[in-house]
């Protein structure tokens, strides 16, 4: 008997308030950044972007230098990723502005400055999740004698900008394993819960997980082998019963954004996006919603075959893997290479099936013996995407966390297996780490497990 999705929780940790109606509204974590993008481009480019229109008209013509890049804890950075960080900032500031060509230590770079010419010290730091840049703006030289007599002259602009990390920023990072070194156990989970999500719910930098089941939608976090729970929402107050629910719940769950989270479930009217605090931004088109972006359509078995905006003005979603019998099960992810470019990877699981289908732009791939619970993400940070599934298998205690890449011309690659004897009912793939893997999320009943 093949499995699908299971009941409706979410878990999203924070701590916050209260339920509004349901009229569309801002996202309270989603900051005015001069037009710079928050998480849906590059992360160099969105923070060059965003630190030059911080720094405004006193960085005008300026000469932009990158100090050497920092990482915290004990995080090896090249030192290349500085002076990467100093040309797109020379470039966003306008044609009059140059970056020098070198990273150089801060006292070094200090005393470049000559004349009335502005001088911009980009200084990049990477902290396991994310990567901070501030840039300060000098005008004249330091030197050894200005520095003795008046301590130093201060800078007379400043902005600081942080972006999670991506692909391209981890190109300046070692490379890390595909490995299962660690799995952490927490009790306490909702045991009806059918969709997992793990991103940054209230914007502050810090990846929380959100989980979806059958009745209320909480938010928590993993905290002394326990799921501890901060704020939870009855799904009554959000989306009514669906008049024909089916007989197993199909659901999704994934941050669209910082602070911008979609979920929903066949048990339902229709699907939602909620900020971080749960509040509803927005009631979607349909049931459930498909992560990478867009709506799955409704359907009499399953979802629908196709990918749809979720509400009038959202941007035309990439197409699904193929059209024509329904699905019970979708997944998707957008994926960063190491040059910037943004693509949406997409999965699905034809109803009746027992493999999975993964599309990559032109690019199809099959996965075999693939469960009703799938998700995408790129675990290391190489620019490819990593497939995550359950197993078809009708007896939960055979059931195993499967981690598959894309191989970067064809096929796909199988790295390791981790047995979950109580059944998987939902994955989630968290935000790229510096040093590690990208943890795995996994409800398994009354538990959830992170693989790291």
């Amino acid at each position: 008997m093949r499995r699908v999705s299971a009941p409706i929780v979410t878990i999203v940790l924070i701590l916050l308030s209260s339920l509004v109606p349901l009229v569309p509204r801002k996202a309270f974590a989603e900051p005015a950044r001069s037009g710079c993008g928050v998480g849906r481009g590059p992360a160099l480019s969105e923070l060059s972007c965003e630190l030059a229109a911080g720094l405004g008209e006193r960085a005008t013509g300026a000469l932009v230098a990158g100090v050497t890049p920092t990482g915290e804890p004990k995080i090896a950075v090249r030192a290349e990723l500085g002076a990467r960080m100093a040309a797109l900032v020379a470039g966003a500031l306008g044609k009059s502005a140059t970056a020098w060509p070198s990273t150089e230590s801060s006292t070094r770079a200090r005393s470049l400055g000559q004349g009335s010419r502005p001088l911009v010290l980009v200084t990049t730091r990477i902290v396991d999740t994310r990567i901070e840049v501030s840039a300060d703006a000098y005008v004249g030289r330091e030197t050894l004698w200005r520095r003795v007599r008046r301590g130093g002259s201060g800078p007379v602009a400043h902005a600081f900008a942080s972006r999670p990390l991506d692909p391209e920023v981890k190109s300046f990072l070692p490379a890390v394993p595909l490995v299962a070194r660690e799995v952490m156990k927490a009790s306490g989970a909702d045991r009806d819960t059918v969709a997992l999500a793990c991103g940054d719910a209230d914007g502050d930098g810090a990846p929380e997980i959100a989980a979806l089941g059958r009745r209320r939608v909480t938010i928590g976090r993993l905290r002394g082998g326990r799921v501890e729970t901060a704020v939870e929402r009855p799904l009554a107050a959000l989306s009514p019963i669906a008049p024909a629910p089916l007989r197993e719940p199909i659901a999704a769950a994934w941050f669209a954004g910082p602070g911008v989270l979609e979920l929903g479930s066949t048990d339902r009217a229709f699907a939602l996006r909620l900020d971080g605090r749960l509040e509803t931004l927005a009631a979607l088109g349909t049931r459930v919603p498909w992560p990478g972006g867009g709506c799955a359509p409704d359907g009499e078995l399953g979802v629908g075959s196709r990918v749809t905006p979720c509400v009038a003005g959202d941007e035309a979603p990439t197409p699904a893997p193929a059209e024509g019998a329904p699905f019970d099960t979708v997944a998707g992810a957008r994926i960063i290479g190491k040059g910037g470019t943004v693509s949406v990877v997409r999965a699905t699981r034809t109803v009746g099936a027992s493999n999975a289908v993964v599309t990559a732009g032109a690019r199809t791939e099959t996965v075999e013996n693939a469960g009703a619970q799938l998700a995408l993400g790129d675990l290391d940070g190489d620019g490819t995407a990593e497939v995550v599934t359950s197993l078809d298998t009708r007896d939960p205690s055979t059931d195993a966390v499967v981690v598959r890449s894309l191989l970067p011309k064809r096929g796909v690659k199988e790295w390791f297996r981790v047995p979950v004897p109580n059944g998987v009912r939902a994955i989630s793939v968290c935000p790229l780490r510096a040093a590690a893997m990208a943890p795995i999320v996994v409800s398994t009943g009354d538990e959830l497990w992170v693989i790291r």
